[in-house]
């Protein structure tokens, strides 16, 4: 017989943000991989404060009638309830219209591991909180807390790397959640590119032989099969695209405690400085002076673009129940424009445009000059 955990909690900053109710220990462990974080187990009778998400884990969902989809992704419903399906199996029940209101509770089955985008899912419930979740890289550099932040792939980790190597102390890499008291970020695993370990050779050591020669034939893989799908001819062109799926992964997801050390990491971390990524078609780095207000208006933004999908179940379980509405998720652009306005107010802001496999010595550099 599977062995329950009646309670486990995952604490950020002395904040229980996710708490799992008789979850299997499979279960316990998917959602720590996806939070980075350590479930702290608690007895039933010392449960102290109300969590932002509350998943409880169950052998079968309550399901009333038929199951009927939108289309053809995971969002589906029955009579009366919402569910996340994992091909024809639905495996989450999703109170949609409670989300960020209280702490909302999620049926997962167990042994289904994290429910699908449980990190959206847990952004939106702190609109209705004191923090905010905030896409950016953060870190402590010359006694100055910085947040770089932006749209998906604009280099924030290219930030937090270039720091790294001047001694800076961690703070989030992905998500940072964040108040007028500090920021402390989610420590999931930072993701490596091939090229960043060119140059970072003490990294590249660490990682060890066999992730190097992983990395190392990915790239050749890759550059096998982008010089094909350049040639003229037609059918170098499908070889490409029949080999695409093939290539190889050319990142490496190392923990920031591994990256940092174990005593390079900071929480609670007052906002000083506040940086917005762009990437340019050139090779220069350019760092100017912009108001904070636009940081707040362009990662507002960001953010709705990174929960699209999760957005996407909201409409369809509106399609579902017309009359189960939750203005945190409707108006949440709106809420986190004037959440982000005022959590940046009065702080140095400035815009960096750089190439996109930018010298990581060399933004740094560039960007250091604006803290002094």
């Amino acid at each position: 017989m599977t062995e329950l955990i009646a309670v486990s909690d995952f604490i950020l900053d002395g904040r229980t943000l996710v708490r799992l109710l008789d979850a299997a220990r499979t279960d316990e462990a998917a959602v720590a991989t996806r939070l980075g974080l350590r479930p702290v187990r608690t007895p039933a009778e010392a449960i102290d404060g109300e969590p932002d998400l509350v998943l409880r884990y169950v052998d079968e969902l309550p399901i009333h009638g038929r199951i009927r989809t939108a289309g053809r992704d995971e969002g589906a419903w029955t009579d009366d309830a919402f569910v996340i399906r994992r091909g024809p199996r639905p495996v989450a029940l999703v109170p949609f219209e409670a989300i960020g209101r209280s702490a909302a509770e999620i049926l997962v089955v167990r042994g289904t591991g994290a429910p699908a985008k449980l990190v959206s899912l847990l952004n939106l419930a702190l609109l209705g909180g004191e923090r905010i979740a905030v896409h950016a890289a953060a870190v402590v550099h010359g006694g100055l807390g910085i947040a770089a932040c932006g749209w998906s792939g604009s280099g924030k980790t290219e930030v937090l790397l270039g720091f790294m190597e001047r001694g800076a102390r961690y703070v989030g890499d992905e998500w940072v959640h964040a108040s007028a008291t500090g920021m402390t970020g989610l420590p999931t695993p930072v993701r490596v590119q091939d090229w960043h370990l060119e140059q970072l050779p003490n990294l590249r050591a660490a990682i060890g032989r066999g992730t190097r020669l992983r990395l190392t034939a990915a790239g050749t893989i890759d550059g096998a099969v982008d010089g094909l799908a350049r040639r003229r001819f037609g059918g170098a062109r499908r070889i490409a695209r029949l080999a695409r799926p093939l290539t190889g992964r050319r990142s490496v997801d190392v923990a920031p405690a591994r990256l940092f050390g174990a005593d390079r990491i900071a929480t609670g971390v007052p906002l000083d400085r506040l940086f917005l990524l762009e990437t340019g078609l050139d090779e220069t780095v350019r760092v100017e002076p912009i108001d904070a207000s636009t940081v707040a208006d362009r990662l507002a933004l960001a953010h709705v673009h990174h929960r699209r999908e999760l957005l996407a179940w909201y409409w369809q379980s509106r399609y579902a129940f017309p009359e189960r509405t939750n203005d945190h998720l409707e108006r949440s652009e709106a809420i986190e424009r004037t959440r982000l306005a005022e959590l940046f107010a009065g702080r140095p802001a400035y815009r960096v445009e750089h190439p996109h496999r930018v010298s990581l010595a060399r933004l740094a550099d560039d960007m250091e000059r604006s803290l002094s």
